[in-house]
């Protein structure tokens, strides 16, 4: 007796759902409920981040329909990007470098989108 098993398509249509639980999956399974494409593509998601993208418009938005928090943030105002130097500036006790803007306690990166 011959023992078949299944195998769906590489191409086999997911649910939105499927995407945005296995979303939740990552990010419990890291605790954390900010969660960046890099991050999922590190703890193994399950799908690509640009079947993701395609199906809800951004990756933020995806997982605000996830329930979580996007894990990037865009459009910061001038008073948040002062604040962010100077937090550095205070940590370091001196002027911050472009470079520093790429470690903690910085929050924001050295190029963020604003309006």
């Amino acid at each position: 007796m011959n023992n078949f098993q299944y195998t769906p398509p590489k191409n086999n249509p997911v649910s939105s759902d499927d995407l945005l639980n296995d979303v939740r999956l990552v990010s419990g399974k890291i605790a954390q409920k900010k969660l960046s494409m890099k991050t999922y593509i590190e703890n193994d998601g399950k799908y690509d981040p640009s079947t993701i993208l395609r199906r809800f418009g951004t990756w933020n938005k995806a997982l605000s329909k996830a329930g979580l928090q996007g894990g990037n943030t865009i459009n910061y105002s001038d008073e948040e990007l002062f604040e962010n130097i100077l937090n550095i500036w205070q940590h370091k006790g001196k002027q911050p470098t472009r470079r520093d803007l790429d470690f903690k306690p910085s929050k924001i990166s050295q190029s963020p989108a604003i309006t």
